[in-house]
């Protein structure tokens, strides 16, 4: 009775197993299918892009082969650069069509800089290194990514880092209380060279990210205050951080453009702003009232001259009649009209 039974289960689980390894294969098959699809779709995308390469490399080598368009070798110079020589290779042909996009760092190096705007003899005598200081737009990603939004994810912080970063907005203030008598005396290569320095470039933007970020010693409201950097508050509150960065870009554009109540008119706005940030930092973790005025002296606050006819500034008007009259030339007979 028992193998009967046995017997007449048997081929339901045949039917089961062949069903379940029917199953198996075809999973198998689709898995197959789906990683060959892949690869080949891979290996498409690979050619098409080795085929736009060369053709890029073909175009800027023999059809428009301009300095500005082709990446030279370091060992090239000045000289070999002048002259159109053919690459050699495949890879050679691939590495010369680089240029733009690519630019770094190494583009601005003696030579290299060089073969991107000499295009004859006659002007390797001229001075065109002035600019080689300026970074490519590919180098200021390149420190914004791995500097500055590294700065922006602190870990831990310490009372003697917002110590730190208390003094450093200080000193800020004061450097900008000398960029006011700067300014005053038109000493705008001076000016430039302060608003370039790190104590108003990267060590302000590290101290005030530091406070914007220190939870357990400023209030959500101080820290509100403070806000992000410039390069990070699209989409957020920009506080007194980004008015004083903005502010400071502003002024370093603007620096021989500007007249000096202009110049320090931006001042102003950028002092307002780092003093608002001390100004919500707990009293325990800045110095007191009194040492803060004997460092950075009291704020008073900008008044522009005015007080002319329909807006107009008739002091600054004056100002520029008198400097006209320096430069005037009286003729004789004029004088005896």
């Amino acid at each position: 009775m028992h193998h009967n039974q046995i017997r007449q289960h048997s081929p339901l689980q045949s039917t089961e197993n062949a069903n379940l390894i029917e199953n198996e294969i075809e999973e198998r098959s689709s898995t197959v299918t789906d990683v060959s699809t892949v690869i080949t779709h891979f290996l498409s995308c690979f050619l098409v892009a080795t085929l736009f390469i060369t053709w890029e490399g073909i175009d800027c080598t023999y059809l428009k082969p301009l300095s500005s368009t082709i990446r030279n070798f370091p060992q090239m110079s000045e000289s070999a650069s002048l002259t159109s020589e053919s690459p050699q290779n495949i890879v050679e042909l691939m590495a010369q069509s680089t240029r733009g996009m690519g630019r770094g760092k190494v583009d601005r190096s003696d030579g290299w800089y060089q073969d991107t705007y000499l295009t004859s003899r006659e002007s390797i005598s001229t001075d065109i290194n002035s600019a080689r200081s300026i970074p490519s737009y590919n180098e200021i990603m390149l420190e914004h990514r791995t500097s500055r939004i590294p700065s922006w994810k602190l870990g831990q912080i310490i009372k003697e880092d917002v110590d730190n970063a208390v003094d450093t907005i200080l000193s800020s203030i004061e450097t900008l209380n000398e960029l006011k008598l700067k300014a005053t005396e038109y000493e705008w290569d001076e000016m430039k060279s302060v608003l370039m320095s790190p104590i108003l470039t990267s060590d302000l933007q590290y101290s005030c990210s530091l406070l914007q970020q220190a939870k357990e010693f400023l209030s959500d409201d101080a820290r509100q205050e403070v806000g992000f950097d410039w390069g990070s508050c699209a989409w957020r509150r920009c506080g007194a951080q980004a008015d004083a960065q903005e502010s400071l870009a502003e002024l370093y554009n603007s620096i021989g453009l500007f007249e000096p109540f202009e110049c320090l008119f931006t001042i102003d706005i950028v002092e307002r702003s780092l003093r608002d940030i001390i100004t919500v930092v707990p009293n325990d973790l800045k110095p007191d009232s009194t040492s803060i005025i004997e460092r950075i002296g009291e704020y008073v606050p900008y008044e522009p001259r005015n007080g002319g006819v329909d807006g107009e500034d008739e002091t600054i008007d004056q100002d520029y009649l008198d400097a006209l009259a320096q430069f005037q030339v009286y003729d004789e007979d004029d004088d005896g009209e």
